[in-house]
């Protein structure tokens, strides 16, 4: 007896890759799991008891969780790194031009700096853009560092921005009381 398995026609990732590994006798334990929109599922397992969270097109957003206990309790999608990365494919696969694609770190957590095609900038651990801390893709940034990288303005301290000089803006470090004034940058 044969089974037919039925091939969707469909532009999406995920569907081409599950009737490969369905039709192709390939030594494999992982079949990829499809959403109904012919995605990738947040989460996949290979059946040896690893497991890993990717976003829609299928890219690998966090680490090999391994233990088949471990592994069954992971949770994708539930971050909002993730979620921000699956908002932004499915920009995407509607067509929208110039969509960010957030850039999520091992933890599922934004990486703190951020770029585009044409910028980098630095984000709080929530994915809010910090103020001025854009810059074209060719310069170094530092997010880390106060000024992000460049010189303070002045050695001054300070709490809130009204505290700096005009064209000023007050840069706090995460976690930190004070920071220093730094200079808004000209392109922006």
């Amino acid at each position: 007896m044969t089974t037919e398995i039925p091939v969707q026609e469909t532009e999406s990732p995920c569907n081409p890759l599950i009737v490969k590994y369905l039709t192709s006798p390939i030594e494999t334990s992982f079949t990829p799991r499809c959403a109904s929109d012919g995605y990738f599922s947040p989460k996949q397992c290979d059946g040896r008891g690893s497991c890993w969270c990717t976003d829609p097109s299928g890219q690998q957003v966090n680490s090999f969780i391994n233990g088949e206990e471990q592994a069954s309790n992971l949770e994708c999608a539930d971050t909002p790194c993730l979620q921000a990365r699956i908002e932004a494919q499915n920009k995407i696969n509607r067509g929208e031009q110039s969509v960010w694609m957030p850039d999520c770190d091992s933890e599922s957590v934004f990486e703190e700096e951020q770029c585009n095609d044409v910028d980098c900038w630095c984000v709080e651990s929530d994915g809010t853009k910090i103020p001025y801390s854009a810059r074209p893709i060719s310069v170094d940034i530092s997010c880390d560092e106060i000024c992000f990288g460049q010189l303070p303005s002045s050695n001054n301290v300070c709490t809130m921005n009204d505290s700096c000089d005009p064209g000023n803006f007050c840069h706090k470090l995460e976690g930190k009381q004070q920071g220093r004034c730094c200079k808004i940058p000209r392109n922006i």
